[in-house]
């Protein structure tokens, strides 16, 4: 591509934060201060702005490409100019040096969310001015900034010898490309797919997902109030306790005390005593004590001397002045005497003893202590769940309020004692009606995206929670939402990197894996165990023991056991250990086992790819300047990496290895559960990004149906529509191939012949609680 064909460009804007998004676009007072753009090689120019309005882009009819640093933040702002939509309908192309750079870098820790100062040296650049910095820093807005430092900020100046952001990120632009010559030859074709996935994710973000908000209103108090009989549920196992110490149900601390025993330190007023006479002590206050008989006489002795000499006025047994000005008046002495309205005391500190209902594990541990320097124990919901079986009586209710209160305090609203609201209710744009999140390329090690501000890719199930009812159709009741995911995406990730051919053969004859994993299992055919599957029946019934002691009988049924070996198959699939599959899934560590055996077996390339793969980081490992002690010994921590077949670059870190290893001698190394997780979570979320990308360029080419069917979100193997209903059987069928044609792209892209197929589901409904599968008749 030649350099006029390259468009470099930043922009500058107003910072205001709104729904905890800074600078975003939506703030009312919020506008774009200043631009600037690099054609090609050439010098950098701009412009300064001192309203909000409509800035003039250089024209772009030879641009093939758009280069920038966070380019979705950029591209937002200018979404809706159709100088840019058009530009991406004739199959322009953008460039962004920070996912670049996060890419090349093979997505360490590091590289994460990296800013342009942070790489613009090492490809030749200059930092940029410090008090442009220092100016935001301190809460200066960018509009008073002054406009010539500014515009050297953006633009740079010749005589400062400052390249400026626009020409600096057409410096690291020039830099990656060179990188990238010595990587594998799929690397740039990777990176493409991967940015016109960004350009995806930024249509998603500036759609937004609408919100029905009094429905979450209505939500929100109904969890509340369940939330609050939870807490009076709970209030009887606790044991009688002190006054001052209040037990707290959300308390990591609390919770160990009450289920592994411990010892709280709490606070209470105690009184001072003399140290000699033992005397509860009080703050004085003074008193006027009269004389009697020349004797200083508190005023209740007084009032027994009146009544044993028959004598009704104080002054009559009182001492007076015999002469003086005072003559005649009694005698008094301002006298010091304890004040019983304020007792001497401070808080001091109390202990109490939890007993405790089960002892816990030593992997549970933490680093905090209790009241009297013993561990505190994990209560996180990993370890309630590997608790359930030890019949803890209040358990099931804690692992519930736990979900409510995250529910409430994530999803929906809760207030602070200041009365500050959080939650996900509260970022709702009120001028839109929608949640506009933010979806993250740069922000985990194995490439997959990430969300925030809310994190939507983490909404509740609809069998655990209603909160996605809150989700609905911008077009109301003449729209839907859909849903269109993968099915088994891990699973057919896997296939396609390890080449096991009897997964590739169960994979195109549509095998039920989890059923076959359950067949396995019960020593029982794949045909007989699928048969009782699909008449749901009966497979044993097993005793339940009730939190008051009694048991009952339950039946088992096929399902619920397919259903705990659908979890072992994701977690197993994502490198998970067997007591964490175990806590997962409800099945005993032994049956976790054992079905590991028995998967191994079946699928013997899988476990030869792993080998592979451990040899491949082993031998590329190279060491780093970090450095770890352990049992008094030093040692270099190292790096291993391994290319995926579309090129992208994973790395691995080591670490300090599990106690029991040490007396193997081996003391640091890379984690088994990360080396088989990087490779299907991220080629996985790889692809979903590539095709994501696809189904945006159609949809843009359609003019998104004259936006009556709108990308909204995308959950690692899913991809969400809000789409008016007189358009949706010409969107999701066509998206629907679209996702599925990997095997087309992929070859087309990076000569690989894929030897499974994709396939996708699609469900569709008024909200995204309410949904069902897609038939074509329900829209004609």
């Amino acid at each position: 591509m030649a350099y006029e064909n390259i468009l470099t460009f930043d922009l500058e804007t107003q910072t205001q934060v709104m729904n905890k998004r800074k600078a975003q676009k939506w703030h009312p007072d919020n506008y774009i201060v200043a631009d600037g753009w690099k054609m090609g090689n050439n010098p950098t120019f701009g412009a300064y702005h001192t309203k909000k309005e409509r800035i003039t882009i250089p024209d772009l009819t030879n641009i093939k490409l758009l280069v920038g640093m966070n380019i979705k933040f950029d591209l937002l702002w200018l979404w809706e100019y159709p100088e840019i939509q058009d530009f991406i309908k004739r199959g322009g192309k953008i460039w962004d040096v920070q996912y670049a750079e996060y890419l090349l870098e093979g997505q360490q820790e590091w590289a994460h969310m990296l800013a342009l100062d942070g790489m613009v040296e090492n490809y030749g650049g200059t930092l940029k001015l410090d008090v442009v910095k220092e100016m935001w820093g301190a809460g200066i807005e960018t509009s008073d900034i002054p406009e010539d430092v500014l515009m050297a900020y953006l633009l740079g100046d010749p005589e400062q010898d400052l390249e400026g952001d626009v020409n600096n990120t057409w410096l690291v632009f020039m830099g990656q490309l060179k990188r990238i010559q010595s990587m594998p030859k799929n690397f740039l074709p990777m990176v493409r797919n991967r940015m016109d996935g960004l350009l995806a994710t930024t249509e998603m973000e500036n759609n937004g997902l609408h919100v029905d908000l009094e429905l979450g209103m209505e939500l929100r108090e109904e969890v509340a109030n369940e939330l609050t009989e939870y807490d009076k549920e709970l209030k009887q196992f606790l044991p009688k306790l002190p006054k001052e110490l209040e037990f707290n149900w959300s308390s990591n601390n609390h919770k160990s005390y009450i289920i592994y025993g411990g010892v709280a330190k709490y606070q209470k007023w105690v009184q001072h005593r003399d140290e000699e006479t033992d005397e509860l002590l009080y703050s004085t206050k003074t008193e006027k004590w009269p004389y009697i008989n020349g004797v200083c006489t508190s005023p209740e002795d007084v009032l027994e001397i009146l009544e044993s000499e028959g004598l009704s006025k104080f002054a009559d047994v009182c001492d007076k002045y015999k002469s003086g000005k005072k003559i005649g008046q009694i005698k008094y002495k301002n006298t010091k005497v304890p004040d019983y309205e304020k007792p001497k005391g401070k808080k001091q500190d109390h202990f109490f003893k939890f007993e405790g209902y089960t002892s816990p594990e030593k992997r549970w541990e933490s680093s905090l202590l209790d009241g009297k320097g013993d561990p505190i124990y994990s209560t996180s919901a990993d370890v309630i769940t590997e608790l359930s079986t030890r019949n803890i009586p209040f358990l099931k209710a804690v692992a519930r309020r736990q979900k409510l209160k995250k529910e409430l305090g994530t999803y929906y609203w809760e207030e602070d004692a200041k009365g500050k609201r959080k939650g996900m209710l509260t970022l709702v744009n009120t001028k839109t009606n929608c949640i506009h999140h933010s979806l993250n390329h740069v922000q985990t090690v194995t490439s997959r995206m990430s969300s925030s501000n809310p994190n939507l890719q983490n909404i509740p199930r609809k069998d655990s929670s209603k909160v996605k009812q809150v989700f609905t159709s911008r077009f109301g009741d003449e729209g839907v939402i859909c849903e269109i995911d993968y099915s088994s995406l891990e699973v057919v990730v896997q296939a396609l990197l390890t080449g096991d051919k009897q997964l590739i053969k169960d994979l195109n004859n549509s095998v039920d894996f989890h059923c076959k994993r359950l067949a396995a299992k019960l020593h029982a055919s794949y045909d007989v165990v699928k048969e009782c599957l699909d008449k749901n029946a009966i497979h044993h019934k097993e005793d339940e023991i009730h939190p008051d002691g009694s048991i009952t009988q339950r039946d088992v049924t096929y399902s619920e056991m397919r259903t705990k070996i659908k979890g072992f198959t994701f977690a197993r699939a994502y490198g998970a250990g067997a007591v964490s599959i175990a806590a997962d899934t409800g099945m005993t560590v032994d049956e976790v086992k054992e079905l590991i055996v028995l998967e191994d077996n079946m699928y013997e390339g899988v476990v030869k790819f792993d080998e592979k793969l451990e040899k491949a980081i082993t031998k590329s490992r190279k060491p780093t300047t970090k450095e770890v002690y352990v049992e008094k010994q030093r040692f270099i921590l190292g790096i291993g990496e391994w290319f995926s077949p579309t090129g992208t670059r994973f790395v691995w870190k080591e670490g300090i290895t599990p106690e029991f290893l040490w007396a193997r001698g081996k003391y640091v190394g890379f984690k088994p559960t990360e080396r088989k997780n990087y490779p299907s979570q991220g080629v996985g979320g790889e692809i979903v990004q590539t095709m994501l990308g696809l189904v945006y360029r159609w949809m843009i080419k359609k003019n998104h149906f004259n936006r009556k069917a709108l990308l909204i979100n995308t959950v690692h193997d899913s991809v969400y529509l809000d789409i008016h209903r007189s358009v949706v059987n010409e969107v999701v069928p066509f998206v629907k191939r679209i996702l599925e044609a990997v095997p087309t792209k992929y070859k087309h892209d990076f000569n690989i012949d894929v030897p499974v197929p994709f396939p996708c589901e699609a469900e569709i409904g008024p909200s995204m609680y309410h949904v069902s599968h897609y038939k074509e008749e329900n829209y004609v």
